[in-house]
C-alpha cells in the first residue's frame, strides 16, 4: 500500500456493527420479529440480500 493510501486508512474513523445495524436495518412494522429485519431506506428484507449474496438468486 502506499504511504497515502495507509494514511487514509487510519484517518477512517470506524464504526461497530451494532452501529452500522441501528443505522441501516429497521424491523417490518408488518411482520415482526429479526427474521424479517429489512434494510431502511430501501424495505428489502435483510434474508433476500443474504440469499443473493451466497448465490440462492440469479
Amino acid at each position: 500500500m502506499g504511504a497515502d493510501v495507509q494514511w487514509r486508512m487510519q484517518e477512517t474513523p470506524t464504526v461497530s456493527d451494532e452501529e452500522l445495524i441501528r443505522r441501516y436495518i429497521t424491523p417490518n412494522p408488518y411482520r415482526p420479529g429479526v427474521a424479517d429485519a429489512r434494510v431502511s431506506e430501501h424495505c428489502v428484507p435483510v434474508w433476500a440480500i443474504v440469499g443473493h449474496l451466497e448465490g440462492g438468486c440469479s
